[in-house]
């Protein structure tokens, strides 16, 4: 028995499912390639992670079928006999799954290169791009990577041109003629399908990227993400800046505990008391520290649990 569906709603599903079955393969991948250099972790966690990336991917694949749902209802709109209209639909869903295939790519290298998932910070490379491009070609074997990306999106193009969008076999069959019942319950199953799948959730909040990190186990919850979704999710989170106005307030308290010496015209130069070293015939002992993830509230100067710092403790106070 053959489902009578329209080709819309045929294509919908099916681009859909592709999106779900090709997100599932790259977190195996994932996986597979990176669980030997994990913290040990539990079966447990694993499956979580699996679940809670499974609704990452189901956000995704909504948004990426969207388009078919609303713009191809117009006749002039569809694929179906219009050669103009097929070739934009081909020409996007190729577009839109090779800039997919190109994320996960550089997601993979970013991971083995910093650790972490791709995020905004990968735009930053685009200032030296020569540079960059020669640390990718002394890196990573391009000479295999270029090709095969170039290979797999011409498979892509070939995919959408004859599967989800040509004009043979079971895409010249009439569209089968629904009655409006059958048509507007089908419009509020894939209306309220798509928003729970956007939502993410069925609770109050809908899904954040936040939730990935669920276990202090950074790999577990690395494998939970969505590497495309995260991206986007990213460059939001840089649009956040500080509050002018809590800076001000808290200004005084800070420039005093530094020993600002005025603070309404604060300069970076600091006068060192030397005349005692040259009394010696010593040179001044300068000490820098560079600590990159250090954060003052994790020291025990600023208020933390005893003894969580103590060589910096005592450096600070003499």
């Amino acid at each position: 028995m053959t489902l009578k569906i329209s080709s819309r709603l045929r294509a919908t599903l099916e681009v859909w499912l592709f999106s779900m079955v090709l997100f599932a393969l790259f977190r195996a991948a994932f996986y597979l390639f990176f669980y030997h250099q994990a913290e040990a972790f539990s079966p447990s966690e694993i499956v979580f992670a699996a679940l809670l990336g499974l609704r990452f991917d189901i956000r995704l694949a909504t948004l990426l079928v969207l388009p078919i749902l609303i713009f191809a209802i117009p006749t002039r709109w569809h694929w179906r006999g219009n050669q103009k209209a097929r070739r934009v639909w081909v020409s996007t869903y190729t577009g839109l799954f090779s800039l997919l295939l190109l994320i996960y790519l550089i997601d993979f290298g970013y991971y083995s290169y910093l650790q972490s998932r791709v995020n905004i910070s990968i735009f930053q490379f685009l200032v030296n791009p020569s540079i960059s491009l020669e640390m990718a070609h002394e890196t990573y074997n391009m000479y295999l990577w270029v090709p095969l990306f170039f290979g797999v999106v011409f498979l892509i193009f070939r995919f959408f041109n004859f599967v989800i969008f040509g004009q043979g076999g079971r895409h010249a069959r009439p569209e089968p003629l629904h009655a409006r019942t059958v048509r507007s319950l089908q419009g509020l199953v894939l209306t309220l399908a798509s928003l729970l799948g956007l939502y993410g959730s069925v609770s109050q909040y809908p899904l954040r990227w936040s939730e990935a990190f669920f276990t202090q186990n950074m790999f577990v919850a690395y494998l939970s993400m969505n590497p495309v979704h995260y991206l986007f999710d990213s460059i939001e989170s840089r649009k956040q800046t500080y509050d002018q106005k809590k800076v001000e307030a808290a200004y005084p308290v800070v420039a005093k505990y530094l020993g600002v010496e005025n603070p309404q015209s604060l300069v970076y130069r600091r006068n060192i008391e030397t005349r005692q070293l040259i009394k010696f015939n010593r040179p001044p002992n300068i000490v820098y520290i560079v600590m990159e993830s250090m954060a003052a509230y994790k020291s025990g100067l600023f208020g933390n649990a005893p003894d969580s710092s103590p060589s910096l403790d005592q450096l600070a106070k003499s």
